[in-house]
């Protein structure tokens, strides 16, 4: 649908896309990308909801959208007391709850800047402002901008939202829930028998899916191989933020800052640089820092003789 004007050995910045649909030049392919969508594609959807933004080639089509705008569910099912807005959905529900058809992903909306792709135009839309780091979705509350409508309900939740009123806490750590079952299930899988342990090492994870990959750890075996290049990783976890690196993709937002982060342990470490949290503490003498590494060097540095001369002691 586009093509380059220059050649790669142009900079970047000199580079033309253009148009073949109408001969147009765009600096940036993302700006291609949005033109074609939103002249020529548009035209090609003459159906358009007065409600929202989708258009769509067909009236019949539109007609089953704007029912998604109304409290109207036309489509019982009759295997069971539900209904839904459209025969779509209505099909979907008995494939997947009464027929025993699990539903597979369909990644359809492929990224024209990387190998990525989604299941839905709008997913597709939020991670394309990923590559120019573009933020349109900004908090009523405060301003804070985000770079996806997750990343902002996360953000609302997290800073505006009053807690709700708890009334059950757990016992041995304090934690809150908001009713007896949640701090039943709290006590048996975090500080009872419930939670699985590795036979190697001793060590209790959360669930059966960690265990099994914290046994990989010990085996060397490595299932979980990287569709950009030839790394294989021991876990699923590890594998998605390695994957991060190929599409750039950041999701997890600093509250304080416009920063972004691939991982959730980085952005723990960098929220820090603003609460002034310094949870990794000294055991010989009163400092505390941010990062454990920083610790490790500074009991390197500054403690080593005593932990050598405790060592002489002992022998």
């Amino acid at each position: 649908m586009s093509t380059i004007l220059e050649n790669s050995s142009v900079p970047s910045d000199l580079r033309l896309f253009k148009c073949k649909l109408c001969d147009k030049t765009f600096k940036k392919r993302g700006y291609l990308a949005a033109h074609i969508k939103h002249v020529h594609i548009a035209a090609s959807r003459p159906f358009k909801c007065d409600q929202c933004p989708k258009t769509y080639k067909r009236k019949v089509h539109l007609d089953a959208h704007i029912l998604t705008h109304t409290d109207l569910r036309p489509f019982d099912c009759e295997f069971c007391d539900k209904n839904f807005k459209t025969k779509d959905a209505l099909s979907i529900h008995q494939k997947h709850s009464h027929h025993g058809i699990k539903p597979k992903k369909k990644y359809s909306f492929a990224c024209k800047l990387c190998p990525k792709a989604y299941t839905s135009r709008q997913r597709l839309e939020e991670h394309q402002y990923s590559h120019d780091r573009i933020k349109k979705f900004i908090c009523d509350l405060c301003g804070s901008q985000q770079s996806t409508t997750g990343n902002l309900v996360a953000h609302i939740r997290r800073v505006h939202e009053p807690r709700p009123n708890i009334k059950f806490q757990c016992h041995l750590c304090g934690a809150e829930f908001k009713n007896k079952t949640s701090v039943s299930c709290h006590i048996n899988y975090i500080h009872g028998d419930c939670k699985p342990k590795c036979h190697i090492c001793g060590k209790v994870v959360s669930n059966k899916q960690v265990l099994k990959d914290h046994i990989n750890c010990h085996t060397g075996e490595k299932p979980y191989p990287c569709e950009y290049c030839s790394k294989s990783f021991a876990s699923k976890s590890v594998l998605k933020t390695h994957v991060r690196q190929h599409t750039g993709e950041k999701p997890y937002s600093c509250e304080y800052c416009s920063k972004s982060f691939a991982s959730k342990s980085v952005l723990k470490t960098h929220v820090r640089q603003h609460t002034g949290e310094t949870p990794f503490k000294c055991s010989v003498c009163p400092k505390a820092f941010k990062q454990r590494s920083a610790l490790t060097g500074h009991f390197k540095s500054n403690h080593s003789v005593i932990k050598s001369n405790h060592a002489n002691v002992t022998s």
